[in-house]
């Protein structure tokens, strides 16, 4: 049996007493915990995930050589799910990776901005981006800390983001 555990950061440990008695129970279950620090407990291994590969700003892009960086994948493909006749031409390659570089290829702030495209295009979008805005589809109020930057201007849900 595999038990998932997502965002523990918020709540480790708590989390790291779910781990210790589910493991104390069965030893035949295995945990994965997704978190932005240790639980620190017995057993534990760690694999830290890396941003995603950003394309350089300086080079001209084909959509071809865009697609071969992660972050421009990951950007596409969300794009893709909320606009079903979207694709990448090459006049576009190089804003969408504009687009990821600028937030670092951080995989959550790339899925936000995709999610926005299809209100805003591409290019709107990079000029929100460049601004030091991260158009997101909702705030909460009662969100932790580290997820309330999120404000309501204009009916817009827009952040300014530092990743």
């Amino acid at each position: 049996m595999l038990l998932v555990l997502d965002n523990c950061e918020h709540v480790v440990e708590a989390a790291a007493r779910l781990v210790v008695e589910v493991l104390r129970g069965s030893r035949r279950v295995q945990i994965l915990a997704t978190s932005r620090e240790p639980l620190s407990v017995a057993g534990e291994r760690m694999h830290r995930l890396p941003v995603l590969e950003t394309p350089p700003a300086s080079i001209p892009l084909s959509r071809n050589e865009a697609l071969g960086f992660s972050a421009v994948q990951l950007f596409v493909q969300h794009v893709s799910a909320t606009m079903s006749d979207f694709e990448l031409r090459d006049a576009d390659a190089m804003t969408a990776g504009e687009i990821c570089r600028k937030v670092d290829g951080i995989p959550l702030a790339i899925e936000f901005l995709a999610a926005r495209t299809d209100v805003f295009g591409l290019r709107r979008l990079a000029a929100c981006v460049d601004d030091g805005l991260l158009l997101l589809p909702n705030g909460n109020r009662a969100a932790l800390a580290r997820h309330q930057t999120f404000s309501s201007v204009a009916g817009l849900e827009l952040s300014v983001a530092q990743p």
